[in-house]
């Protein structure tokens, strides 16, 4: 048996899927606290993967990101936002901070790195780098 051209194809497959956590109206309910919605949803199952597209905003009880684009990977439990640029806000009154950058990784236990042209203020700090 010979392979295409060009070698193995892979190709995004959509379908209507159920995922693990609740889904109206593009907009998703991950773990207890934490609500993404965005214009589109896909589920890339090869990878394992949701896709977000256009208008994406996470919200949690402590901070809200907002994205062009984000990608919530199922293995390592792990949301990339990406936009230009993509940013952040606490939503706490006693932590107060916001930031952008070009790359927003948020982990389920709410770790976050912002990265790429990253800055962010901080209790009246304002930090900027590459990698927060």
């Amino acid at each position: 048996m010979r392979a295409p051209l060009g070698g193995s194809r892979t190709k995004k497959r959509k379908k209507t899927w159920e995922p693990p956590w609740g889904v109206q109206d593009k907009k998703i309910k991950y773990n207890k606290n934490i609500n993404i919605k965005s214009d589109s949803v896909e589920f890339i199952e090869q990878l394992n993967q949701i896709s977000f597209q256009n208008n994406v905003e996470i919200d949690s009880d402590n901070i809200i990101i907002k994205a062009d684009s984000a990608i919530y990977d199922n293995s390592e439990d792990l949301i990339s936002f990406i936009g230009m640029p993509t940013t952040i806000k606490s939503e706490e009154v006693e932590v107060e901070f916001s930031g952008t950058a070009q790359k927003i990784l948020f982990y389920n236990d709410e770790k976050i790195h912002l990265i790429g042209n990253a800055y962010m203020q901080y209790e009246g700090i304002s930090i900027s780098s590459e990698l927060i």
